[in-house]
């Protein structure tokens, strides 16, 4: 009976986690496709990839792009202000080391004096990747290419 109940608790544990993720992956690809088919924020989908690996890339695209990102999901506000509660949610999703979590959130969670909406969405990106490791899955995968098609 004890292990019937421990299996129950861990499948309802799993699904509720596997669907927050899915509905946050769900949501930032829309927003991907969105921001990236968008003429003001399009960019060559390879800087992104190139700014968590520390290679060159297109500063002045990628932080328009990333704003328009971030504030679809929430992790700024239309002033480029930071949004703490969203931003832990976030990151959740694409830290790789869970213990970081809260250090990155409280490390990267203020906005850096003087810096527009768009500084500012770049800034919240080097703050993270300096902290941990981001990973996001569908940048690396097939759906990639599926995706950009659209």
């Amino acid at each position: 009976m004890k292990i019937l109940s421990l299996i129950c608790f861990f499948a309802v544990f799993v699904s509720v986690y596997a669907d927050s993720y899915f509905v946050f992956c769900a949501k930032y690809i829309t927003y991907y496709i969105m921001c990236g088919n968008d003429a003001a924020t399009s960019l060559n989908r390879d800087d992104l990839k190139n700014a968590l690996k520390d290679k060159p890339f297109n500063a002045k695209q990628l932080e328009g792009y990333l704003f328009c990102l971030n504030k679809h999901i929430g992790v700024q506000n239309e002033q480029g202000d930071y949004v703490p509660e969203q931003l832990k949610e976030f990151f959740k999703h694409v830290v790789v080391n869970q213990d970081n979590l809260e250090k990155i959130v409280h490390s990267c969670s203020t906005r850096p004096i003087g810096s527009s909406a768009k500084d500012a969405a770049l800034s919240l990106l080097n703050c993270a990747k300096k902290l941990d490791t981001l990973n996001f899955p569908f940048l690396n995968s097939t759906l990639q290419t599926d995706i950009s098609s659209i």
